[in-house]
């Protein structure tokens, strides 16, 4: 069941509508319904409804995946995504002689957003030696459960086994005549 989530502006008009149609004047602005429409500092604080709606929208249109974990009250605790190309690129330098080149780093030390959530990036090496981001994360504590759901959806998108080092169900099989 979706529910019905109106913005101010919405409420405004139909309060409005609905005065007039009552003959009712009334004697409060835009303002006064924002006030007390609006959410709460506690509830906006933990709204990810736009990002996950995003990212299922992206999901949709090119098959990029992502994961959401939300604790017990629906609150987003941490969010993966893969990036464009990422998947390909790290199956393709896992099998090839770069292999032993190959190297994967996670760092969440890019910086936080305004609610304190911290940008994690999974990335590796171009054959040119310049950084190639695979996937990110946005999360709200670094917790080993975190980091451990993290890589799991990490293992889960990348189709990679966590005891394997490379990509499981990305090599070719063999072509039969």
């Amino acid at each position: 069941m979706k529910l019905l989530q109106p913005s101010v502006r919405e409420i405004h008009t139909f309060i409005d509508k609905k005065a007039q149609e009552l003959g009712i004047t009334i004697a409060w602005e835009y303002n006064d319904v924002y006030n007390i429409f609006r959410s709460s500092p506690g509830a906006r604080l933990h709204d990810a409804t736009n990002l996950l709606e995003y990212l299922a929208e992206r999901k949709e249109l090119t098959g990029l995946a992502y994961e959401a974990s939300l604790d017990e009250t629906g609150r987003l605790q941490a969010v993966f995504f893969e990036i464009e190309g990422g998947t390909d690129f790290y199956a393709a330098t896992s099998f090839e002689s770069a292999r032993a080149q190959c190297a994967l780093q996670y760092d969440t030390t890019w910086g936080t957003n305004t609610w304190g959530m911290k940008l994690g990036c999974f990335t590796t090496v171009n054959p040119d030696g310049s950084t190639r981001i695979l996937a990110g994360s946005i999360i709200m504590q670094e917790t080993t459960a975190t980091f451990e759901w993290t890589f799991s959806a990490f293992f889960r998108v990348f189709k990679m086994s966590r005891s394997s080092s490379s990509p499981t169900e990305t090599q070719p099989s063999p072509r039969r005549s």
